[in-house]
């Protein structure tokens, strides 16, 4: 009986692991990764380029990375399955903050240059929050910055905070998206009316 049992077990094992593998090819495909930027995206290969801009933007974890985070109604972030942001926050941000200001016609507000001091005049981010957070219903998208504005070497900084909360729905990773950015640009819009007010004329 120990024989037969030794002899079986090979084939009991090389069995299961042929029908485990013959199940396996019937799973789903692993669900695609879709990528999101934030708007105004960058221009077109051959357009005229971004000119250079004292805008510099500090954020700091869990916000670094690409991912597209959720605030768990515990608190915990985690990130959202199935979408992320198609380059590093960062990055995403000063192109959409750079190109939005371009676009407005103020970039010379912040734009470089030893006439106007070399590295002045400043626009500093520092991002405090940008998550979705969840509800026991809709979610709400929590965007919130400081902004610094320093017109020359001289001069004071001026400092502003900035903050948005968007409703959002979970189920939708494109809707999600989308939230991200409608509440990126209510910032951005609100902070061009801000140095505008501070630089009339």
């Amino acid at each position: 009986m120990t024989a037969r049992r030794t002899l079986f077990s090979p084939l009991i094992l090389t069995s299961a692991v042929l029908m485990a593998a013959g199940c396996a090819s019937f799973l789903p495909p692993p669900a695609e990764t879709r990528e999101f930027a934030l708007t105004p995206v960058a221009p077109q290969s051959g357009a005229a380029p971004l000119p250079a801009l004292n805008l510099t933007v500090a954020i700091d974890a869990p916000y670094t990375g690409n991912r597209l985070l959720v605030r768990d109604l515990d608190g915990e972030f985690r990130p959202f399955a199935g979408g992320r942001w198609a380059a590093p926050l960062k990055a995403l941000l000063e192109a959409s903050w750079g190109f939005s200001l371009e676009r407005a016609g103020v970039a010379e507000l912040v734009q470089s240059g030893a006439v106007r001091g070399g590295h002045y005049p400043l626009l500093a981010l520092q991002v405090r929050e940008f998550f979705a957070a969840a509800g026991q219903g809709r979610a709400e998208i929590h965007l919130s910055l400081v902004a610094a504005y320093q017109a020359g070497r001289d001069t004071p900084p001026a400092v502003r905070t900035f903050t948005s909360h968007r409703p959002a729905e979970l189920d939708d990773i494109a809707a999600l998206a989308a939230a991200f950015d409608a509440a990126n640009q209510a910032l951005v819009s609100e902070a061009l009316g801000w140095l505008k007010e501070m630089n009339p004329g």
